[in-house]
């Protein structure tokens, strides 16, 4: 920009036999439209290099992520750790409701086996507990329902 001015002040001052040596711009006032066209785009592209950041990390964790799964997957009491590690993160919360969940093999045990519960089971439980565990025509009855 200097030194397209420069030129053009040559141009201007030779006639006359001056030489303008040195152009110096100390401010530049742009118009104000000009200036929020510019940080407007100045502020796009820092949203667009936060956007490109957050997607880069989120794939690192992903990925960490599914390395993790496939390590713990590979070890059983690795997985019961970790459930007794985020029972335990979910349990230092002030108000927490923690909910146990129940692994599908002893849901399977419950309903739609068609058998008894074994005796030895019962053992223990009063007689008012043990006559509302289900039976098999119970259980045949729900399996039927459902189906």
């Amino acid at each position: 920009m200097s030194q397209h001015l420069d030129e053009c002040l040559d141009s201007v001052t030779e006639a006359w036999g001056v030489k303008v040596e040195r152009v110096e711009i100390k401010d530049v006032r742009l118009p104000i439209q000009l200036q929020r066209a510019m940080a407007a785009e100045a502020e796009a592209a820092r949203e667009a290099t936060a956007k490109v950041i957050a997607a880069e990390g989120e794939m690192r964790a992903s990925s960490a992520l599914k390395f993790a799964a496939l390590e713990i997957s590979q070890h059983p009491i690795a997985v019961q750790l970790r459930y007794l590690q985020t029972l335990n993160t979910i349990s230092l919360g002030k108000k927490s409701t923690i909910v146990f969940p129940i692994p599908i093999e002893m849901l399977k045990f419950f309903i739609g086996t068609g058998e008894n519960i074994p005796e030895h089971l019962l053992q223990g439980l009063s007689p008012t507990m043990q006559a509302s565990q289900p039976r098999d025509d119970d259980l045949s009855s729900i399996s039927n329902e459902h189906v």
